[in-house]
């Protein structure tokens, strides 16, 4: 038997007598886990919960606890205790629905048991010891957090998006001699890293799924690390023959075809009525729902402990996203603490600029959100006295001029070379960090 301080701290919450007895029995044997209460009833848990002892690292939720839909349960949980890890326990049949696996990711389940008849609990302990390590990596990384994340977007292509990101990636690293800056192309339908910056990679960002906490060594395997006239890292968006698996589920070969989907909705009444798929076109219809499911959870998983770890290795992250409002992107710029909009003065890329805005604001994205003017004339129309009157709830609005010589089929890693275009982009950079300016503008002026 495991010394106490080994077992992991787990609280029950279900109303099912039948199910307690089973649960209760399979932990106590299994003589990994201690388990320290037992509530029947939702609300009296989540207030008796931050007083339980030994504090629990994993809640297990049934479904349908003491009457209250269990994702409801989850969430509060989730909020109210957000170091603990909360693991939702199931039928069969809401365990094999790909809509309810997005749901309980959604409530801030960290993973999705099922329960069998008669009772078997295949799987239940690695899962639980699988959490427990990824919620204490997550709360060590979490402590050592400091780094500020930057996400330059938008959702119309050829603004100078990935121009702007490398030159702030340059004049950040150029605020103080310590400070350390990574450059992500956050582009993963199809990485063009070397294209776009002139230097081969031969990692990506998500190979960053294999590891929940980084060490030092894992930082040196992943970053393409800065040399010649470069003064950031850069870790790569991954290629087409990077987990083509993956991305192939991802993209359109593995998604269903419109003339399915009058299957999908067949699907979905099946297993509202509970129900089990016995149709082998409906069973294949859920198997690549689930798939596909699980790739975007993996994915999103990536994309946590990605930020998590460069945060805490670096002072400032400047993620290049896609022109995109897909699921990745948004969680980006979730997690975001600054947020870039670039626009250049026409109006396809004004609308772009306003439909990103109304995004951001209806996702309720916490991030301050700023709009960079990128290739602005004297001539044009669009000036950035217009555009403060026109977008609303941006904090604040900065102009880069336009450089004709950026415009002859240049590489945007072209914009490191030159000074004026790097100086504009440098007053960006002190609007979105002013306090840092002025500590590194004092250090130069103290040596």
């Amino acid at each position: 038997m495991e010394r106490r301080a080994d077992l992991i701290p787990v609280v029950l919450i279900t109303s099912d007598p039948e199910w307690e007895r089973g649960i209760r029995e399979f932990l106590v044997n299994s003589g990994r886990v201690h388990l320290a209460r037992v509530f029947q009833n939702p609300e009296q848990a989540i207030q008796l919960l931050p007083h339980v002892r030994p504090a629990p690292e994993i809640i297990l939720i049934t479904e349908n606890a003491g009457g209250v839909p269990e994702l409801s349960t989850c969430r509060q949980i989730s909020q109210l205790m957000p170091h603990v890890a909360v693991i939702l326990v199931v039928s069969e049949a809401l365990f094999d629905d790909p809509r309810y696996l997005r749901s309980a990711m959604a409530s801030g389940a960290d993973d999705v048991l099922r329960i069998t008849r008669p009772m078997r609990f295949q799987g239940w302990i690695e899962s639980m010891e699988r959490v427990r390590d990824l919620l204490r990596a997550r709360a060590v990384a979490t402590r050592r957090e400091t780094g500020r994340v930057v996400a330059v977007f938008s959702l119309k292509g050829g603004v100078g998006k990935t121009t702007l990101a490398l030159g702030l990636a340059d004049r950040l690293a150029g605020m103080s001699e310590s400070s350390r800056v990574v450059y992500v192309d956050m582009n993963w339908h199809a990485g063009m890293t070397e294209t776009l910056t002139g230097h081969p990679s031969s990692r990506s960002w998500l190979e960053s799924l294999d590891f929940q906490q980084w060490s030092p060594a894992i930082v040196d395997a992943l970053i393409t690390r800065a040399r010649d006239t470069l003064r950031f890292d850069i870790l790569a968006a991954p290629r087409e023959e990077d987990h083509r698996g993956m991305l192939r589920d991802l993209l359109l070969l593995n998604r269903l075809p419109p003339e399915e989907a009058p299957e999908l909705e067949r699907l979905a009444r099946v297993l509202s009525d509970g129900r089990p798929i016995e149709d082998e076109i409906l069973q294949d219809v859920a198997r690549r729902c689930i798939q596909h499911a699980r790739v975007e959870h993996a994915l999103a998983t990536a994309l946590h402990h990605l930020l998590i770890n460069l945060r805490a290795y670096y002072q400032y992250v400047v993620l290049d996203l896609p022109p995109a409002a897909d699921f990745l992107t948004m969680l980006a710029l979730q997690r975001a603490d600054r947020i870039l909009i670039i626009l250049t003065p026409d109006l396809a890329a004004l609308r772009a600029a306003h439909l990103a805005i109304d995004l951001l604001q209806w996702g309720a994205v916490p991030g301050e959100i700023g709009v960079v003017l990128n290739r602005a004339t004297r001539r044009s129309e669009i000036r950035p006295d217009t555009l403060q009157r026109l977008l609303k709830g941006i904090s604040w609005l900065a102009a880069i001029p336009e450089d004709p010589w950026m415009t002859n089929d240049r590489a945007p890693a072209d914009v490191l070379r030159r000074p004026g275009l790097l100086e504009a982009i440098g007053r960006v950079a002190a609007q979105m960090f002013p306090v840092a300016q002025e500590a590194a503008r004092s250090g130069r002026d103290a040596r």
